[in-house]
């Protein structure tokens, strides 16, 4: 599920770039949607933002940073998490086991 959901926001994501892309290369005076008015978008409110060095300084800029930037991260971050991994052989294990026993 995690890897389907990774695969869409991704899509989202690259669409989105293409879209505030050729709106640029158009012409039009954009400045593209931040994280922070997407946040705003959605909670209904602007984001209360505590005084502190991580507050200030890391989500600051991630609020000022391009939202597709932002969910492309996520979507890839998503995608690292739901991997699929390879499992260890069990045959093989017990197959070494019962050799070295039956010498």
């Amino acid at each position: 599920m995690g890897r389907v959901l990774g695969w869409a926001l991704l899509v989202v994501a690259v669409m989105w770039a293409a879209g505030e892309s050729s709106l640029l290369l158009a012409g039009q005076q954009t400045d593209g949607l931040d994280s922070g008015e997407i946040w705003a978008l959605l909670s209904g409110s602007k984001i209360s933002i505590p005084h502190g060095p991580l507050w200030g300084g890391v989500v600051t800029r991630l609020l000022t940073l391009p939202a597709w930037s932002v969910l492309a991260v996520f979507a890839a971050a998503l995608l690292l998490v739901s991997r699929k991994r390879q499992r260890p052989k069990r045959k093989m294990m017990f197959a070494a086991v019962r050799s070295s026993a039956l010498h």
